[in-house]
């Protein structure tokens, strides 16, 4: 945790998402201020999207550990950090909705946190407002755009379904893994997400792993096709699959 020891030392406390987002920001490009980190892990926000960049930044230092003797996490890890600190500032322009969970978590998101010439390391985070999980997946270039192709258009009919799997499960691969399986629970067509997420397995810790189900609507699949093919083309960025 000594990240933290070092994040947010300045009056007024920040407090909003844009605040919180740019102190986070800082602190990977080494600006940070020394005690800024006192405050952050011993204050519980009532705002939903900071618990939930608190959480990820605690997870950072397992996922992405230093090289050497200096230093909190490696340069994936900074990165992470900014890529979370980005997620928070966006969701900042999305109003909070009044029911259990918020608009950035119910549902799935997929955040490109690394890439070279043939693999893109996605961090995937799912949440049905109960149950939910994440995790870093390696994708192969050209993945997200299969994926979108496969989804595409569903659900056509009642008895449509569809898979899409992201890194390999158990401790034989790099990474975690994600499978949502896509199909309409009835006649109606309404449809859900069985979703089976499985964190990175490492020699600290035993992988965790959840099972859980998020309702989706054809209008979000189809929102969700257009984000894959443009973190693809980008190699950066978001893909959002909301809840209904």
């Amino acid at each position: 945790m000594e990240i933290f020891g070092r994040f947010f030392s300045r009056k007024p406390a920040p407090k909003t998402e844009v605040e919180i987002a740019a102190l986070i920001e800082e602190f990977a490009n080494g600006t940070g201020g020394r005690w800024d980190g006192d405050y952050f892990i011993s204050t519980h926000f009532e705002n939903e999207r900071i618990n939930w960049a608190q959480k990820e930044c605690f997870k950072v230092e397992e996922e992405f550990p230093r090289n050497g003797r200096v230093g909190w996490c490696n340069e994936k890890g900074l990165d992470r950090l900014r890529a979370i600190a980005s997620e928070l500032r966006a969701s900042a322009k999305t109003p909070t909705p009044k029911a259990s969970g918020t608009a950035m978590d119910r549902g799935f998101h997929f955040e490109v946190i690394w890439n070279d010439n043939d693999v893109l390391e996605v961090r995937v985070s799912a949440w049905n407002g109960t149950f939910g999980g994440s995790t870093a997946v390696y994708v192969p270039i050209g993945g997200l755009a299969k994926a979108a192709t496969k989804i595409e258009g569903f659900p056509r009919h009642p008895s449509d379904k569809r898979e899409l799997q992201f890194g390999v499960f158990g401790p034989e691969r790099a990474g975690g893994a994600l499978c949502m399986a896509f199909y309409c629970k009835d006649a109606a067509g309404h449809a859900l997400v069985e979703a089976r997420i499985e964190s990175e397995h490492g020699e600290a810790r035993e992988a965790e792993s959840a099972l859980f189900f998020v309702p989706v609507e054809a209008t979000a699949v189809d929102g969700f096709v257009e984000d894959l093919r443009r973190l693809e083309a980008d190699r950066r960025g978001i893909a959002a699959l909301r809840a209904s």
